[in-house]
């Protein structure tokens, strides 16, 4: 018997035209506030290939957040071919991200910049965070 009384819960149009443009090929998206009401759940996929500045600065948000860096070989995802700079706290504490990585940014914790420095291989980056909306509190200098 086939039946669509959980197709509700199930949701496959991810495709977005990607937020920066130095990524060329369409992201995969899913915000929790405009596909279920509000689910406090959003989370995004791009294929990184090339090096540029993601995000130049540093904030935080009303809500957990975590970054997962993962190699774009999907049959090995520690294939990790690429350095990231990534600055961690009011003291903008720089962290290089040169393998497989997931950084956990709780709420109200500051934030970058972040610059993909050397990308020789694609590589995977989430962003997934715990809101239905994603809103960003820019610091100031």
């Amino acid at each position: 018997m086939n039946s669509i009384k959980y197709n509700k819960y199930l949701f496959s149009d991810l495709s977005r035209k990607p937020p920066h443009p130095e990524v060329v090929i369409p992201i995969a998206n899913f915000s929790g506030f405009k596909e279920w009401g509000e689910t406090k759940f959003g989370i995004n996929w791009e294929c990184i290939n090339r090096p540029f500045y993601m995000i130049k600065e540093p904030h935080s948000h009303n809500f957990d957040e975590y970054l997962a860096f993962m190699g774009g070989n999907m049959l090995d995802i520690f294939d990790f071919q690429a350095e990231i700079e990534l600055y961690l706290g009011e003291e903008r504490e720089l962290h290089i991200i040169n393998k497989t990585t997931i950084v956990y940014l709780p709420a109200g914790f500051v934030h970058c910049p972040m610059n993909f420095k050397k990308i020789d291989k694609p590589i995977l980056f989430h962003k997934i965070y715990l809101s239905p909306k994603y809103t960003r509190d820019v610091v100031k200098e």
